[in-house]
C-alpha cells in the first residue's frame, strides 16, 4: 500500500469563468486568471505532483475566486495569494 501514496496525483481547478452583465459576478472578474498563473508557479516551486488547471464555473460565483482540489473535492472560496499556504499544506497532506 505504501507504493500507492507515491503515485498519488492531485489536480487543482481554478475557475476562470467570465460573465458579463446583468450579473457580472464571476471568478474571472475577480482576478482568477492571474491567480491561476501565480498558483501554478507556487506549486512548481514546491515541486508537488499537482496539476493546476483552468476550469469553467464551479457554481459558487458569489464567493469567487474559487479553487477545487481533485479528487477530494475540497473547495476554497475567495482565494487570494494569502490562501496559497493553506492550499499547499493541504496538497502536501493529501500526497502523503
Amino acid at each position: 500500500m505504501s507504493g500507492t501514496s507515491k503515485n498519488k496525483h492531485l489536480t487543482l481547478q481554478v475557475c476562470i469563468q467570465q460573465r458579463f452583465g446583468p450579473n457580472p459576478e464571476c471568478c474571472s472578474n475577480k482576478g482568477s486568471p492571474k491567480l491561476l498563473e501565480a498558483l501554478k508557479a507556487e506549486i512548481s516551486n514546491h515541486r508537488l505532483n499537482v496539476d493546476v488547471v483552468s476550469s469553467n464555473c464551479l457554481l459558487e460565483c458569489e464567493d469567487g475566486p474559487n479553487v477545487k482540489l481533485l479528487p477530494t473535492n475540497r473547495m476554497w472560496n475567495r482565494v487570494s495569494k494569502d490562501t496559497f499556504v493553506e492550499i499547499i499544506e493541504t496538497c502536501k497532506k493529501e500526497l502523503k
